[in-house]
């Protein structure tokens, strides 16, 4: 899993430094529950439905693509992790 600097970092890839910096913020939100839960707070507080009501939340839309980069972020960096993973085990069975 990212953390927020890389986080941030891809954001002002995405949509520019100000934005990245403006709403760093929604990264601290969507990961609080990390803590308490690991990795399953993702459960809680990741995905499409929790982006959008983030969004709504906070009256911006920005705040919800941001939160959707997020999340696209997360989920890839674990499907990498998982492959990496996995071709390990198969060259260790040959």
């Amino acid at each position: 899993m990212p953390r927020r600097k890389e986080h941030v970092r891809f954001v002002a890839k995405v949509l520019g430094e100000d934005i990245a910096n403006e709403y760093e913020w929604v990264h601290y939100e969507k990961d609080k529950y990390w803590r308490k839960l690991g990795k399953k707070h993702r459960v809680k507080n990741h995905g499409l439905l929790q982006s959008f009501l983030l969004g709504l939340k906070y009256m911006d839309p920005m705040v919800t693509l941001v939160s959707i980069i997020h999340d696209l972020q997360d989920y890839f960096s674990t499907l990498e992790k998982n492959i990496r993973r996995k071709l390990r085990v198969i060259e260790h069975d040959y």
